[in-house]
């Protein structure tokens, strides 16, 4: 026993359809409207510190390195050193 006819079927498909359309494009504006909103902090956030270079990667990956001696520190020892004492 059907409750609707196809054709009454397809028009509340259809009406089902537009309505999900418009709620999705309501959340997807008010999901945009936030973006926005949060990049303005961010940027505002981002001038108030001043706009510093970041810094090199190679560069960080250097600085987390355990501290390693200059050639100056070293100082050479064995029986060919006599000339550096």
């Amino acid at each position: 026993m059907l409750l609707y006819s196809p054709g009454e079927l397809n028009h509340h498909a259809g009406q089902l359809a537009g309505e999900l359309n418009h709620r999705a494009g309501q959340l997807a504006g008010e999901l945009n409207r936030r973006v926005v909103v949060l990049a303005g902090e961010f940027d505002r956030h981002d001038s108030r510190l001043g706009r510093r270079p970041r810094p090199d990667p190679g560069l960080s990956d250097l600085l987390r390195l355990p501290y390693l001696l200059y050639s100056c520190d070293i100082r050479p020892s064995g029986p060919y050193t006599s000339c550096f004492d």
